[in-house]
């Protein structure tokens, strides 16, 4: 998982997760790059769940509203 992912995973953490996950979201946030390695490295399975989580609702979003092809 690279810094983008992460960004992501967290974003969804904070909206939806409970306060161990909203807290872990505003520390990868406030991490440089060093520090935000070492979090996903220490809780890999919470990131990946709200990466996937991230992923699925960007999936449904499309599925909503798709891009008409012109």
């Amino acid at each position: 998982m690279d810094y983008t992912q992460g960004h992501r995973a967290a974003e969804i953490m904070e909206r939806v997760g409970g306060s161990f996950e909203r807290n872990l979201a505003l520390t990868y946030y406030r991490a440089d790059s060093v520090n935000a390695q070492r979090l996903r490295n220490a809780f890999p399975e919470i990131f990946e769940k709200y990466l996937q989580w991230y992923e699925d609702d960007l999936k449904k979003s499309a599925e909503r509203n798709p891009i008409p092809n012109f």
